[in-house]
């Protein structure tokens, strides 16, 4: 475990860092016994899909540099400059024909990139409904653990800044990972019932 810590900590991602650490620290916790409140999940579900939608409104080119100023936070520096890349694709001619389309016409139309920042992939791909229902089946997914859950929540998050969707090595290991926390937390709750 400490090694993974350090190994995130020196590729310098930012959000990824912090839940390594927070994850690490959570270890310590007897968290993974606990299921998600169907409170906590109601209420981190619509805060994670109010903020992929506020972010997305926040960076169009039309309102960034007035969020920009509301904030105190230069936006296109804070998304390492991604935000240029979606006022490329809203001021071209792309239409969309479903998940990954922007990223195929990106790297035709301007010389291999993406916009990197997956929910604001989803959105331009797939409307609100794509965000809602990314948003509502990760977290149905690891509602069983609390320890799990506040790792796709964290993931969530890095989903919302930056990009790690449409990497599918990544997410088997972290949904098999994740299973494999589950899994163990059912087993030992069943031997707890049976002493």
């Amino acid at each position: 475990m400490q090694s993974t810590v350090l190994f995130v900590i020196l590729t310098f991602k930012r959000q990824i860092t912090l839940t390594a650490i927070l994850l690490f620290i959570l270890g310590f916790f007897n968290i993974r016994r606990k299921k998600v409140n169907i409170y906590i999940f109601i209420i981190s579900g619509l805060v994670l899909m109010a903020l992929a939608f506020a972010y997305y409104y926040a960076i169009e080119p039309q309102h960034i540099v007035e969020f920009s100023q509301i904030l105190g936070v230069d936006l296109r520096s804070f998304s390492t400059n991604r935000t240029d890349r979606l006022n490329w694709l809203l001021n071209s001619d792309f239409k969309t024909y479903g998940f990954g389309s922007s990223t195929d016409y990106m790297y035709k139309t301007f010389g291999g990139f993406a916009l990197e920042m997956d929910t604001v992939q989803l959105y331009v791909e797939m409307g609100g409904i794509g965000i809602i229902t990314f948003i509502s089946s990760y977290l149905s997914f690891a509602k069983n653990n609390l320890y799990v859950y506040v790792f796709m929540c964290l993931l969530i998050v890095n989903s919302i800044f930056s990009s790690g969707m449409a990497s599918t090595f990544a997410w088997i290991v972290i949904l098999i990972g994740m299973a494999l926390i589950m899994v163990e937390n059912n087993d030992a709750l069943k031997e707890d019932s049976h002493e």
